[in-house]
């Protein structure tokens, strides 16, 4: 007579067959991501409890018995591939009524062996008869639209001198055969495009993550199904230009150091960068100012550490007061002329002395010529301005006046000397009461890249319409 349940273990040769006499009671346990909203499910635990399952001895002989009993531990006591794949619930005909095992079940574990006393006759236990207890489990597990079963994710944020640390830890886990790494590559990263143009990553490997394989079996070249993943980026006082993991720098800094002796007039600037990362070299190249006179260059490619030095030294003196102005002046020239009633005197005959006319005031005129110099490569307009313009009542009249764009002294070397010169040719109908130096109101204004493009001319002159175009 078939019994009402059997159950069967799974064998590399032949399967192992119990009869289900006693009790068998499943259950399940589902675990839940408590971090979603509703909280999503990511895996059921079922278990299986046999209670007085029963291993018979076919001819009554214990020896007959124990070699049953054997061949049921060593299917369960082997490791690796032919480790039993699945446990299968099986009606007294055979038909399967439930599996734990693939395609829907992973992670089989046969947790509990205990033997009883046969509850037919005591005697008979472990010599004719085996009654066990039998519990095994295994787990289904339910991933996203990702591919991923549970996501459990922080979020830190820190602040040293107002500037943020922040700081993901997120562990990802997933089905057998689904690589929890990859997924943790592409979904564990903070985005630092979303962050502004201020921050580099500290976790600067080429997913932006560092991580570590929970379940990992590298011997085995295991596929791992749990990973956590840390993603840090650091906020800086300056524009870092990185944009994506392992392109840009992990450190950066970049200052300006001004010296100035007051007695010598002499001041001197000295700019400084350094980056440690990659790209780390270009880095600091883009913080390389204008002008200068000489510069350090370090390149550790070792360390993929960079730096570079800039030094400008500049004539204060020659600026208002000795204070440092815009930039020091190599000359600067101003005549006056005009400003009085015209003079002509008309020779006449018969040895007549010259008589004298006195005519109408004409304008007054400042003529200024203005040589500057500076160092630096392939200087523009901008990076080798002039000194200020005159203010009112003076107007520059344009078309009168000159200026050249900076040329090269110095050709072939990196960091050449330049030349820039101007004349200038200011007019105004009234002298300006009160100025003692026209050459000092000149040093003391704002420096501008051209007198003559754009908006040159002072406010309130013709020449201060955009462009010169309707006068």
């Amino acid at each position: 007579m078939a019994k009402l349940l059997q159950l069967v273990i799974q064998g590399d040769v032949t399967d192992f067959t119990f009869d289900v006499e006693g009790e068998f009671t499943p259950s399940w346990e589902p675990v839940y991501r408590l971090n979603a909203n509703p909280p999503a499910l990511t895996e059921i635990r079922e278990t299986w409890l046999l209670t007085r399952a029963k291993i018979v001895s076919t001819d009554g002989t214990a020896a007959t018995l124990w070699t049953s009993f054997a061949a049921f531990l060593a299917r369960i006591a082997v490791r690796g591939a032919t480790h039993p794949a699945d446990v299968k619930l099986k009606t007294g005909a055979g038909a399967t009524l439930r599996t734990l095992g693939p395609a829907s079940h992973e992670q089989l574990r046969f947790e509990v062996l205990d033997g009883l006393t046969s509850d037919l006759n005591p005697a008979d236990s472990f010599r004719t008869v085996a009654t066990i207890t039998l519990r095994v489990s295994a787990v289904s597990r339910y991933a996203d639209a990702n591919g991923i079963g549970d996501f459990d994710q922080r979020v830190r944020a820190t602040y040293d001198a107002g500037l943020r640390v922040l700081e993901y830890v997120t562990t990802v886990t997933t089905a057998e055969g689904t690589s929890a790494l990859t997924k943790a590559q592409g979904f564990a990263k903070i985005d630092i495009a979303t962050l502004g143009g201020a921050y580099t990553y500290e976790t600067n490997g080429p997913d932006g993550i560092e991580y570590e394989v929970l379940d990992a079996d590298e011997g085995a070249a295991r596929v791992p199904t749990a990973v956590r993943a840390v993603s840090r980026v650091r906020e800086w006082g300056i524009a870092t230009g990185a944009t994506v993991a392992g392109g840009s720098p992990s450190e950066i800094d970049y200052r300006v150091d001004t010296e100035t002796d007051l007695t010598s007039g002499k001041e001197v600037t000295t700019t400084f960068a350094s980056a440690r990362g990659p790209n780390a070299l270009a880095f600091v190249q883009t913080k390389a100012p204008t002008v200068y006179d000489r510069k350090t260059i370090v390149d550790d490619t070792a360390t993929r550490f960079a730096s570079g030095t800039w030094q400008r030294t500049r004539d204060t003196s020659q600026t208002a007061g000795g204070k440092p102005g815009d930039r020091p002046l190599d000359e600067l020239r101003v005549t006056i002329t005009g400003g009085h009633q015209v003079l002509d005197w008309e020779p006449c005959a018969n040895n007549v002395l010259p008589v004298d006319f006195v005519g109408g005031f004409v304008q007054w005129r400042a003529t200024v010529e203005v040589t500057v110099h500076g160092r630096g490569k392939d200087l523009g307009p901008s990076g080798l301005p002039f000194p200020g313009v005159l203010p009112p009542p003076w107007v520059l009249n344009a078309n009168e006046s000159d200026e050249t764009e900076p040329e090269r002294l110095e050709p072939g070397q990196a960091s050449s000397l330049y030349r820039r010169r101007a004349r200038l040719v200011y007019e105004t109908a009234q002298y300006p009461a009160g100025v003692e130096s026209l050459a000092r109101q000149i040093r003391e204004g704002a420096s501008v890249d051209s007198y003559l493009r754009g908006a040159g001319g002072q406010a309130g002159s013709p020449n201060a319409l955009a462009g010169f175009g309707a006068v």
